[in-house]
């Protein structure tokens, strides 16, 4: 039964990588065409409902095949180079990667109070897959908090990086 598990949870991670793959891509294409700010609302828009989709509605081992790779294709699709460069496009030279990595780190320590926010969630809402599933899609909410932010920041297309 173990061997199992394994083999759905290794299935499941290559499934959601090869949507987050293509993801990457066509985030980068439309960062660059559309700019970085638009690109980055989409992808934040296309994580939350991919991720909402799976909590919501993922009841079937089929489910598998087509929810995981929409769901790596939202929530990966933002590395492809819009995260970088949209942090990286703040901040003057001296201070770009130092800016890009705060950023990311403050995201993995968020992440990590995340998942312990959501096993409280799921204790809260009962402890069964239903509540689990319930904790996933509050949890995913803050992805809607990361839209509303992005009109306070810059457009950054077709403008030289800020210098010091």
């Amino acid at each position: 039964m173990a061997s199992h598990k394994a083999f759905w949870a290794s299935a499941g991670l290559l499934l959601q990588n090869i949507g987050g793959f293509l993801g990457m891509f066509s985030m980068a294409k439309l960062a660059q065409t559309w700019g970085r700010r638009p690109a980055f609302a989409t992808s934040l828009l296309l994580s939350f409902l991919s991720t909402f989709l799976v909590f919501k509605f993922m009841r079937q081992t089929t489910d598998l095949y087509w929810m995981l790779p929409l769901m790596g294709f939202g929530q990966l699709g933002v590395f492809g180079r819009v995260c970088g460069l949209s942090a990286g496009g703040f901040s003057p030279t001296s201070l770009r990667s130092t800016g890009t990595s705060f950023c990311y780190n403050v995201a993995a320590s968020s992440r990590r109070r995340g998942r312990s926010r959501s096993g409280k969630l799921t204790s809260r809402y009962g402890g069964d897959m239903e509540a689990f599933r319930t904790a996933g899609i509050w949890v995913s909410l803050v992805l809607l908090v990361g839209i509303a932010v992005l009109p306070l920041l810059p457009e950054t297309k077709d403008q030289p990086l800020p210098e010091e």
